[in-house]
C-alpha cells in the first residue's frame, strides 16, 4: 500500500443541526493529505443538510432508517482505498487519519479502529456516563485483536472510530442494516472470520459527544440490551452465554451448550429484583432480598466513593448510585424483550 493512500470518510447523520457542524470542523482540520468526508443523511427534519451544505464534503441521503444502512450508503459512494467512520456527533484528533492509516503496511490487516473519549460533558448524565469506558476495546499499545470464545461481546472494534479496507467491506458484504447497536461487532467477527486482521490503535483518537439527558440514557441502553439476543441468535454454534458477575469478585463469563439457548448475566442487581418477585411466592425470601440489598449498597457505596474521590463533588454519593441502577434495569428491560421476540432466555 502507498504511504497515504486516499482515505473517505463516512458520517451517518439524522438531526445533528447543534453538532454537525463541530464534527466537520475537526474532519477538515485533519492532518492528512488526501481525503474526502462523506456525509449520510438518513432523513434529517431539522436545519442539518442546510449546515452540511455549506462544507466542502459529499452529501449523500438515504431514506432507509438506521445508521448501518446509511454508513452501507457511504461505502458505496466512496472513493478512498480505506474508508473511516465516525458519527456526527463526534471530534476527531487532527492526527486521527495518520494514526489509523499507518497501520494498514500487511494486506492481512482488513480493520483499524482507535481510542474514543468522552467530549467536554456539559450536564450531570454526560458527566455520569463519561465514567465508563466507552469503547469496546481498549490498550495502551497497537494490538490486533480477536474475539474470545468465552465471551460474548469482545473482539471489535466502535463504529464512531474505526476503518476499513473498502475491498474488505465488500468482501464481507458491509454492515449489517437490521442492528441497531451491535452492527460493530458483527461486522468485525465478519471480517476476521474471512481472514483479517482488526487492529486496534489507541494513538488515534475520536471523542464524543455522550447522551445529555435521561430519557436518551434510558433509551441508548434498553436498545443495546435489546439487540443482544438477536446478535446471539445471528451467530453459529447455537451456544449460551452465561455470566456471573458481583462486587466481591472478578466477573467470569463463560459459554456452553444447553437446550435452550440463553444470555444471562447473573448480577446482585438481577439478583435482587428475582428475589422481590419470590416474595409474594414465600415470604422467606424477603430475607435473601435484605441480604442482597446491603451488598448492592455497599457496591454501589464504594463505587460512588472512588467517583466522589476522582472529582471532588459529594453530589456523585447520591447520583452515581442512582444513575447506575437506571442505566443497569433500562439494559436488563431491553434484554428481556430482546428476547421474548427472538425466542431466547435473556436478562
Amino acid at each position: 500500500m502507498e504511504e497515504c493512500p486516499f482515505v473517505s470518510v463516512t458520517v451517518p447523520v439524522l438531526n445533528r443541526e447543534n453538532d454537525i457542524g463541530r464534527c466537520l470542523n475537526s474532519l477538515l482540520a485533519l492532518d492528512y493529505p488526501s481525503f474526502e468526508v462523506i456525509v449520510v443523511d438518513n432523513g434529517s427534519t431539522d436545519k442539518t443538510q442546510e449546515i452540511v451544505s455549506r462544507y466542502p464534503v459529499k452529501m449523500v441521503v438515504e431514506q432507509k432508517g438506521g445508521a448501518y444502512a446509511a454508513r452501507n450508503t457511504g461505502t458505496e459512494f466512496a472513493r478512498g482505498e480505506i474508508i473511516a467512520f465516525t458519527d456526527s456527533d463526534c471530534v476527531a484528533d487532527r492526527d486521527w487519519l495518520k494514526n489509523l492509516v499507518r497501520n494498514y503496511t500487511d494486506e492481512k490487516v482488513g480493520g483499524v479502529g482507535g481510542h474514543l473519549l468522552p467530549y467536554k460533558p456539559s450536564n450531570t448524565v454526560e458527566e455520569f456516563l463519561s465514567f465508563g469506558r466507552l469503547g469496546i476495546f481498549h490498550s495502551s499499545e497497537t494490538v490486533a485483536i480477536h474475539k474470545e470464545a468465552k465471551r460474548f461481546l469482545s473482539g471489535a472494534l466502535g463504529s464512531a472510530n474505526m476503518s476499513y479496507r473498502r475491498n474488505v467491506l465488500r468482501e464481507v458484504k458491509g454492515f449489517w442494516e437490521v442492528a441497531v447497536f451491535c452492527g460493530d461487532y458483527d461486522l468485525c467477527w465478519r471480517v476476521q472470520s474471512a481472514g483479517y486482521e482488526v487492529v486496534y490503535e489507541p494513538k488515534a483518537i475520536v471523542c464524543h459527544k455522550l447522551r445529555s439527558t435521561l430519557p436518551e440514557l434510558v433509551k441508548q441502553f434498553f436498545l443495546f440490551g435489546k439487540c443482544q439476543p438477536l446478535l446471539l441468535k445471528k451467530q453459529p454454534g447455537g451456544f449460551s452465554y452465561i455470566k456471573i458477575k458481583t462486587y466481591l469478585f472478578p466477573s467470569y463469563e463463560f459459554r456452553c451448550k444447553l437446550p435452550i439457548q440463553m444470555l444471562v448475566t447473573l448480577d446482585l442487581c438481577n439478583l435482587f429484583m428475582l428475589s422481590l418477585i419470590l416474595i409474594s411466592v414465600r415470604p422467606f425470601f424477603l430475607y435473601l432480598c435484605l441480604v442482597v440489598l446491603v451488598v448492592v449498597l455497599w457496591g454501589a457505596w464504594r463505587s460512588a466513593k472512588g467517583v466522589v474521590k476522582e472529582t471532588k463533588k459529594i453530589k456523585w454519593f447520591l447520583l452515581f448510585p442512582l444513575l447506575h441502577i437506571i442505566r443497569n434495569y433500562s439494559f436488563i428491560i431491553g434484554r428481556i424483550i430482546g428476547g421474548l421476540k427472538h425466542r431466547i432466555i435473556a436478562i
